[in-house]
C-alpha cells in the first residue's frame, strides 16, 4: 500500500472540527488508525514522503491532513532525530505542520527506562547513555531486604 492512498476519513473529520493545532494533534494521537500506519511504514518511507506531500499546496482535504497523520505515526514508530528531521521539512501550505511537528519532537519520549526484577537479590536496571542513539548498558545493582516500586 503506497503512503499516498492511506485512508484518512476520520483525521478529515477531526480536521474540520479542530480550531487550533493542538486540538488536532489530541485527536489524532488518540487516533487508532495511526497506530496501524505507525506499523504499516518506516520511519525512513514516511520521511521520504512528506517532502513530497509538503510541497504542493492540497488539492482535497486528505491531502490536507495526510501530512499531520503521518507525522504522528511517526511519532510513534521513530526515533526523536526522525521528528527532529521532519519538522525540518517545508510546509508552505499546511499551516498547522511546523507546531505540531515541533510539539511531537519535543515532547516524544522514546528513551524509558524499566526496571527489571530478577530475585530478590538482583535487579538490572538499564542505563541510557547520553547521546541520542538508542544504544543502552545493563547495570546490576544488589538488593537488600525488600523491593519497593
Amino acid at each position: 500500500m503506497a503512503i499516498q492512498s492511506v485512508d484518512t476519513a476520520q483525521a478529515e473529520r477531526e480536521y474540520m472540527i479542530a480550531n487550533t493545532p493542538l486540538f488536532f494533534l489530541k485527536k489524532l494521537r488518540a487516533n487508532p488508525g495511526i497506530r496501524e500506519l505507525s506499523r504499516r511504514f518506516s520511519a525512513q518511507e514516511i520521511l521520504a514522503a512528506l517532502p513530497r506531500l509538503t510541497a504542493s499546496k492540497p488539492t482535497s482535504l486528505s491531502e490536507a491532513v495526510l501530512p499531520y497523520v503521518l507525522l504522528v505515526a511517526l511519532s510513534q514508530n521513530g526515533r526523536v532525530m526522525d521528528l527532529r528531521a521532519a519538522s525540518d521539512i517545508a510546509a508552505p501550505h499546511h499551516d498547522w505542520y511546523k507546531v505540531i511537528s515541533k510539539v511531537l519532537a519535543e515532547t516524544s519520549n522514546t528513551d524509558t527506562i524499566n526496571k527489571l526484577y530478577v530475585s530478590s537479590q538482583t535487579m538490572l536496571r538499564p542505563q541510557l547513555s547520553g547521546s541520542s542513539t538508542s544504544k543502552t548498558q545493563i547495570q546490576k545493582i544488589p538488593i537488600s531486604g525488600s523491593v519497593q516500586s
